[in-house]
């Protein structure tokens, strides 16, 4: 991952660290329950490197589904999505999984059903059918009008 770098603002600002280092610096964090409504907000930002769709992954389903309202960001998740399936060249469940998860955090329900429906199709395509269902699953809360929210952890 060399020359990739990200920087990551809210009550830490860093700049110059791979990008993979701050996701996951982001991913503990945030899991760690010490955020607290009106904390760390993460957003990362990624400089040149559109490449690198798993992490990004990880922080769009952050910034999408958390159950801290402070730590969610339905149009920043919508933006980094929208790079990673463009990336990917639009063809990978997961990803497209978790674009619609933005797309519904940000209210774009139609979207947010029509993207989730395609990671559908593919995951149904590439045999992944764990996948698929809980995809499926979150479409019931997109077609009401709810985007989804991970559990918290305990």
């Amino acid at each position: 991952m060399e020359g990739e770098t990200a920087t990551c603002f809210g009550k830490v600002g860093v700049s110059g660290c791979p990008t993979h280092i701050i996701i996951i610096a982001i991913i503990l964090y945030v899991d760690s329950g010490y955020v607290e409504s009106g904390g760390f907000r993460p957003f990362v930002s990624l400089s040149h490197d559109d490449n690198a769709g798993g992490g990004v992954n990880d922080t769009v389903w952050l910034l999408a589904t958390n159950p801290n309202a402070s730590v969610r960001n339905g149009a920043e998740a919508v933006e980094l999505a929208q790079r990673a399936a463009n990336f990917s060249g639009g063809n990978q469940p997961a990803i497209l999984g978790t674009l619609a998860a933005a797309y519904a955090e940000a209210g774009h329900f139609p979207e947010a059903l029509r993207t989730g429906e395609e990671a559908v199709r593919l995951a149904a395509a590439a045999g992944n059918r764990d996948l698929g269902e809980k995809i499926r699953s979150c479409l019931e809360l997109y077609r009401a009008g709810k985007p989804y929210r991970q559990a918290p952890r305990r």
